[in-house]
């Protein structure tokens, strides 16, 4: 990589800390992993610390500060206690102890929750230190309380309390600890005069109406994502692969179907509606044991492998997105940069992924509306293909992304002087 770029703004590299749930895996952990790469091709001195997953030996700046052992016991008392974010010490401690070492000028937050990391000893300590930190947010978890979306629950603008999903994730088997979590984040943001947000519109608009972060300041931009990876490919080993008719329409869902907050369900029983209208529906991440699908519908599991997942987005002539809540679903980016246009649920930030000519919104949970999206889609051709591309290429470049994500921090004062 070159890192001798000429930084903006800076004649010195700047000391950067990265820290999320995981790094390289899953849509959090490729973005936290790509501004890494980022950061280090411009010139910076970058960390990632990270809570779980694999381990990377030949790559030191990434740090896995957690042990599996450890995650356990953070859920197992987040689901006793309801407190979610107040365990993990020795993961913390390891966490202090880096930030002291090696002293940053800038933090960036991704997810603090995923019982990794005592997140409230983790704010104070930036917070006391006065480092500048920039918390993405990737979902809303930053102001609410214990939740990371808010569905229909409005409590978040005043203050949360009396939890309408306290078994959601994170999960609370007994206790609604929603308001403590909530006054807790309140009493650390107070003061807290180096933090900035940043995320897609769609979230910042909320995150505004939230007391939490009132008079905090905001930067918007859309999410970014690898299109190089994601390029129109060749799909026709896939075709053979299942028994595809080269004449017959494909709509591709790519969600974790046990996550009902992905909407799954609704894919599959748009296939139950559509069983004999001559489209074939695959989804990506089906990973429950039944047999209960109609002879249309293909199950695929979880897919790693991101060229043959870019082949999947490839293959299909219109990607289906019914999560139920989002900020902005990579999904839908991944599709589009394969040029493929989508189609979804009208809530949460799916609706912001497209403009009417490359996606299609339907009201929550109708799915003969759903159907009627899917079976009007035309097969692909080449120019439809191009322009999809080239929508993605205008608005969700990773590189743009990070330059973004980066310039932030430098348009936004002195950083304190600790090079």
């Amino acid at each position: 990589m070159n890192t001798n770029r000429e930084l903006t703004h800076w004649s010195i590299p700047l000391k950067i800390i990265i820290i999320n749930t995981v790094v390289k895996e899953g849509s959090t952990g490729k973005i936290a992993y790509g501004l890494y790469n980022h950061l280090i091709g411009s010139g910076h001195d970058c960390k990632v610390c990270y809570g779980r997953g694999e381990i990377y030996p030949d790559e030191p700046d990434l740090i896995r500060i957690d042990s599996k052992h450890e995650v356990y016991i953070h859920a197992g008392l987040a689901r006793v206690t309801g407190l979610q974010g107040y365990y993990s010490r020795k993961a913390t401690g390891k966490l202090l102890s880096i930030l002291d070492k090696f002293n940053p000028n800038v933090v960036y937050l991704f997810n603090l929750h995923g019982y990794y990391l005592n997140e409230f000893n983790t704010l104070n300590y930036l917070k006391q230190n006065n480092k500048k930190t920039v918390y993405v947010m990737l979902d809303e978890y930053p102001f609410l309380g214990k939740c990371c979306y808010n569905f229909d629950c409005m409590r978040y603008q005043e203050g949360c309390g009396k939890c309408p999903d306290i078994n959601g994730y994170p999960k609370s088997v007994i206790y609604d600890r929603s308001q403590k979590i909530w006054n807790r984040k309140n009493e650390i943001y107070n003061g807290y005069n180096n933090i900035r947000f940043a995320s897609v519109p769609y979230t910042v608009t909320k995150a505004k109406q939230s007391t939490l972060l009132r008079n905090k300041k905001f930067f918007e931009l859309d999410t970014g994502v690898d299109l190089d990876v994601f390029s129109p490919r060749n799909s026709s080993d896939l075709h053979i692969k299942h028994q595809i008719p080269e004449d017959e329409l494909i709509a591709l869902c790519v969600a974790n179907y046990s996550d009902k907050r992905k909407g799954s369900q609704f894919f599959l029983d748009t296939a139950f509606l559509s069983k004999h209208k001559n489209v074939c529906f695959i989804h990506v991440g089906f990973n429950v044991k039944t047999k209960d699908y109609p002879s249309n519908f293909i199950p695929v599991s979880y897919i790693k492998d991101q060229d043959e997942l870019a082949e999947y987005y490839s293959l299909a002539d219109i990607l289906v997105c019914p999560s139920l809540a989002d900020a902005m679903p990579n999904v839908c980016l991944e599709a589009l940069g394969c040029g493929t246009p989508v189609c979804g649920f009208d809530c949460g930030g799916t609706p912001y992924t497209a403009s009417q000519e490359y996606g299609t919104f339907v009201p929550v949970g109708d799915i003969q509306a759903l159907a009627e999206v899917i079976l009007k889609t035309p097969k692909k051709t080449q120019e439809r293909i191009k322009k999809c591309r080239d929508y993605a290429l205008s608005r969700f470049s990773h590189e743009m992304y990070f330059k973004k994500l980066e310039s932030f921090v430098m348009s936004e004062g002195d950083i304190n002087d600790s090079v």
